[in-house]
């Protein structure tokens, strides 16, 4: 029965934190964001546990859990900010780092960036054609392969509901390629609110809409 300090003591281990973290280099910020996107988390992780698995990185000041908008299940998935930008940098320089027995991806979520100045992205945005008579449905392009419905839906959710999200992938290969189709349900008032959003960043990349073109049969006109 000697033992059984020891195990309770690993027990409560286990409980926080498998192997303890050490930051590794800072990852490069150049748009001095704050907040972070983290994936692969443990589904019994809490506000605590992520905070003791960072302490060493710096101070979290807000936890966003991203859960399914039916079931209300988390995703294993947030968004999380730190008290400044060095300290998001040290975040994302321990991805892949072991949490509650999981490698936890980390990257910059810089559309949410509690960082001073400008309107977000550092690239030029590419301009949207005119929207086409009938148009209905908004392409995403530049997305994040860590993407899901439920992120999308929360990107889009002060335009309207989605109704629809179709993604792209490669034929041969069934992998994602990086864009997809989005609908809403009522386009009419939707696709122009979520046309304000392009070059918006959604998961640390900068997205790219456009309006998508009616399906109607195809004709080749020379």
């Amino acid at each position: 029965e000697a033992g059984g300090g020891e195990e309770e003591e690993e027990e409560e281990e286990k409980m926080v934190i498998k192997s303890a973290p050490k930051p590794g280099d800072a990852a490069a910020n150049p748009t001095g964001t704050t907040e972070v996107f983290m994936g692969n988390l443990s589904f019994n992780i809490d506000d605590d546990s992520l905070k003791e698995a960072f302490k060493e990185v710096g101070e979290i000041t807000n936890i966003k859990w991203l859960e399914d908008r039916d079931t209300g299940k988390f995703k294993g998935c947030g968004f999380i900010s730190f008290a400044d930008a060095d300290m998001a940098a040290k975040a994302v320089g321990m991805s892949g780092t072991e949490v509650l027995g999981r490698e936890i991806k980390v990257d910059f979520a810089k559309g949410k960036s509690n960082a001073g100045g400008g309107a977000g992205g550092n690239r030029e945005v590419r301009p949207m054609q005119a929207k086409p008579e009938g148009c209905t449905t908004m392409f995403a392009g530049n997305l994040n392969f860590n993407i899901d419905d439920d992120a999308m839906k929360e990107f889009f959710k002060g335009c309207g509901e989605v109704s629809s999200i179709r993604w792209l992938t490669d034929r041969d290969s069934g992998d994602f390629k990086g864009c997809g189709f989005i609908e809403f349900s009522d386009p009419e008032s939707a696709l122009d609110k979520a046309a304000a959003l392009n070059g918006s960043e959604l998961m640390g990349r900068q997205i790219r809409l456009d309006f998508a073109a009616p399906r109607a049969p195809r004709e080749k006109s020379w």
